[in-house]
């Protein structure tokens, strides 16, 4: 367990306050953040600072880490230590800035309290906490309110020069670990399959992350919002920032091959994609991240005819395959080399929702797959969930006869359903559509407040 750069420490502290902050008051308030020294830094809306002060070594280097790293040396284990953050909030909109500077205090307290520990596993708001340098390497770290008295508060300012005092939080973090230097030599085994001497494992893929935006119309105007997935949610017929998987691990890249397993009704669908053969389809990598572009088509190979397949709803894999030339009795061979298999859903995408008649409601879906064609014969509600409101709509078969609180598709890309009883339209109603266990996007019909 180690950090190359301290720095990607206080970057996961800073991207946990922010998600967790943000997830804390259901996405109310966008969360600025800084690390900077908090004397003379610009107040900005719901800026909160992590501004590491300190830092001191925790123990001794473990001189037993791995026996096999030859020579046996101090710089070539981790080094622990505990880092020390001064938080503060800001905020510069409004009339009242001290009392949501004290709100956002608040919640970045219960925060750190909440999360006491932080690992590969943590994810807040649908985000992984850690970035791509810091996963795999079994980081744990460990996080501790300090307190203060309110003399020693105080003392903390008077050592600026012309700071005024404000409200903040004392936390360390620890169990950070440096990572070693390089060792000269191993003395483990070499992988070895056959003949063939493997110098690694292939790619790896650790976490896929996706996006969506979605809007809420308000008295104040529409209040835009972009939501994040971890693991990946993709959604059929969005806009193009939204189509896109970012793809963390080892060995990744954009000359990789790329393999999904796409639902469809009947058996899925295995395709190796032709980047070339669809030219809406690409990967490109920037820093650690790959970049994993799609649409809502795929040319591809079906029954050893080159045919168009349209992207249905339902739950798909991914995996990434890479050619590496080993030898072997001097000569190079290629070996594809594939990754370990991620889940990824391919989700609805609702176009618009439009009232027809008084109380009855038309959905319109993006993609180009056909409702009659993939949903069962009968008993459509095996297919499709629709609630509006909190309240789950009776799913029928047919659209003739349709009730108050059911729903029916009505078209190739179309479902109509008619408001409950209880259901008041003269407010904002969440609209949530599933087809094949996969939800659409965050949607609402009724009237602005």
């Amino acid at each position: 367990m180690s950090v190359t750069m301290l720095s990607d420490g206080t970057e996961a502290i800073v991207a946990f306050l922010e998600h967790s902050i943000e997830a804390r008051t259901a996405g109310t308030i966008d969360v600025q953040t800084s690390a900077v020294s908090p004397v003379g830094l610009t107040a900005a809306p719901f800026l909160v600072n992590v501004f590491m002060f300190h830092i001191h070594p925790d123990g001794k280097p473990v001189t037993a880490e791995n026996p096999t790293l030859t020579p046996q040396r101090p710089q070539y284990y981790t080094k622990p230590v505990s880092l020390y953050f001064h938080l503060t909030a800001h905020h510069n909109t409004g009339t009242s800035t001290h009392y949501v500077e004290q709100d956002l205090l608040g919640h970045a307290l219960a925060s750190l309290l909440d999360h006491s520990q932080m690992d590969d596993d943590l994810f807040i708001n649908g985000q992984q906490i850690f970035s791509n340098a810091l996963q795999g390497q079994n980081n744990e770290f460990e996080v501790e309110v300090l307190t203060k008295t309110d003399v020693d508060a105080l003392n903390v300012w008077a050592g600026y020069e012309g700071a005024t005092a404000r409200p903040c939080i004392y936390f360390k973090v620890k169990n950070v670990r440096l990572a070693p230097d390089l060792p000269t030599g191993v003395s483990a085994p070499i992988l070895t399959i056959g003949q063939l001497t493997l110098p690694n494992m292939g790619p790896r893929i650790y976490t896929t992350t996706s996006h969506v935006s979605a809007s809420l119309e308000t008295s104040a105007g529409p209040i835009a919002r972009r939501f994040t997935f971890t693991p990946a949610q993709l959604y059929l017929g969005a806009a193009t920032d939204d189509r896109a998987i970012e793809l963390r691990g080892a060995s990744l890249d954009h000359l990789m091959g790329v393999q999904l397993t796409l639902p469809q009704a009947g058996n899925d669908l295995l395709v190796d994609i032709d980047f070339d053969t669809n030219a809406n389809w690409s990967l490109s990598s920037e820093g650690s991240v790959v970049s994993f572009n799609t649409d809502i088509n795929i040319e591809a190979m079906i029954g050893a005819v080159m045919q168009t397949h349209a992207l249905e709803p339902g739950t798909g894999q991914l995996r990434t395959i890479k050619t590496e030339m080993l030898e072997r009795d001097g000569n190079l061979i290629p070996v594809k080399l594939p990754s370990n298999p991620v889940t990824i859903t391919f989700n609805p995408f609702i176009e618009q929702i439009a009232e027809t008649v008084p109380r009855r409601y038309r959905i319109e879906l993006a993609g180009d797959y056909d409702l009659n064609a993939i949903a069962p014969a009968i008993d459509h509600a095996d297919f499709m969930r629709l609630a509006v409101g909190q309240e789950l709509y009776l799913v029928q078969d047919d659209l003739v006869g349709l009730g108050v609180g059911e729903a029916a598709i009505s078209g190739t890309n179309s479902i109509e359903f008619l408001l409950s009883d209880t259901a008041d339209d003269s407010q904002p109603l969440g609209v949530q559509l599933w087809l094949n266990d996969c939800q659409s996007q965050p949607i609402w019909i009724g009237s602005a407040p």
